[in-house]
């Protein structure tokens, strides 16, 4: 019987410690996993814009201002004479010195004595660190900018955080780092555009092997640029609303040209004959926007109602012999509400030329 009791005594023993280790690991488990999805910490690099320091032009102030328009007076009275109003909101100094309710304070050039009863003083935070940048810059690990780790675009606001010599430590989203101080200033600088000399493609990347064709831009528009990539002679540009690369456009302004439809025809969407396909048609004499020729195909980009497509009945010169469609102009009709005279040219020394009456 003992013997029994023994083998059940243990058998429970086992048990309970089974069910505990059970426990123990799917609350290990429930833990690691509640850490996985919610407490895993990243490790930030040393250049980040978390591990930034402090700005140093970012200061705790305490300012003294009037809370009405407020006499500025030579000496503790109201029978003192007045060095002048001081507006509403007007920002003066304390010097320290203090009689009774009176105040002496400074107000630009001039120090007298106010009323502290319309004075008020509070303690702020004021951060006059915002720069932005006056071109695309790289940036640096050290002052003696060494090392780059990084760069920032031209209009970019960042942080000023000190400066040092000719360089200027300032945080950006992604990093901070040292930069040249000749790049950064207080105002955000204009922008700046690029004219597209030929029409041509826009890509994602400036690196030919690493890019794709987004799309193409068109002779003589204007895009927003943002910086100029010396190794593969690309310029950063923005259209509809994306940065992209391009290797047609510079700082001059083009010219638009225009062509005519020399007779009645077709327009396609691509220069190709082999491949292109009817997207509409043009009539003759139709003036368009020009935008590139294909030599081998022989066809002009043209801007048709809106969309470029290609055509081969367009050129330069108007159509020789052709007429422009005559226009009704009953709903331009006036009528004289007095007499006057028709000269040849604008000027009233021309000897008169005709006559018209009232009505």
């Amino acid at each position: 019987m003992q013997s029994s009791k023994l083998n059940y005594r243990s058998a429970a023993i086992a048990a309970a410690t089974a069910i505990s280790l059970i426990l123990a690991f799917t609350v290990t488990t429930n833990a690691w996993g509640s850490a996985s999805r919610h407490n895993v910490q990243i490790q930030m690099g040393p250049y980040d814009p978390e591990n930034a320091p402090p700005s140093k032009f970012i200061k705790k102030v305490t300012e003294t201002s009037t809370t009405e328009n407020l006499n500025l007076r030579k000496s503790p009275s109201t029978s003192a004479g007045s060095l002048g109003i001081m507006p509403k909101g007007t920002v003066v100094r304390p010097t320290g010195k203090k009689q009774d309710v009176w105040w002496q304070v400074t107000w630009g050039s001039k120090t007298g004595w106010s009323s502290s009863k319309y004075l008020t003083t509070r303690t702020y935070v004021k951060d006059e660190s915002a720069r932005y940048m006056t071109r695309y810059t790289p940036i640096y690990a050290t002052k003696s900018l060494q090392q780059s780790i990084g760069a920032v675009n031209l209009r970019t606001k960042v942080s000023l955080l000190e400066l040092s010599g000719t360089s200027a430590h300032i945080k950006t989203a992604y990093y901070h780092g040292w930069v040249e101080a000749k790049n950064v200033v207080t105002t955000i600088p204009a922008k700046q555009y690029r004219y597209v000399q030929r029409s041509g493609g826009i890509y994602s990347h400036q690196d030919p092997k690493k890019a794709t064709c987004l799309g193409r831009i068109h002779h003589g528009e204007k895009y927003e640029y943002r910086r100029w990539d010396a190794t593969h002679r690309k310029d950063e540009i923005n259209v509809n609303g994306r940065w992209v690369w391009t290797n047609t456009t510079n700082r001059g302004a083009v010219t638009i040209q225009y062509r005519y439809a020399q007779r009645d025809g077709s327009v396609y969407n691509s220069a190709k004959k082999s491949s292109s396909k009817v997207v509409g048609t043009i009539k003759r004499g139709t003036k368009v926007r020009w935008g590139a020729w294909d030599s081998v195909n022989r066809r002009d980009e043209i801007l048709l109602n809106g969309k470029w497509v290609w055509s081969d009945v367009t050129d330069r010169p108007k159509p020789s012999g052709y007429i422009p469609p005559s226009v009704d102009v009953k709903n331009y009709a006036r009528f004289s509400n007095n007499a006057f005279s028709i000269r040849k040219i604008l000027s009233l020394a021309q000897e008169q030329w005709a006559a018209l009456r009232k009505a």
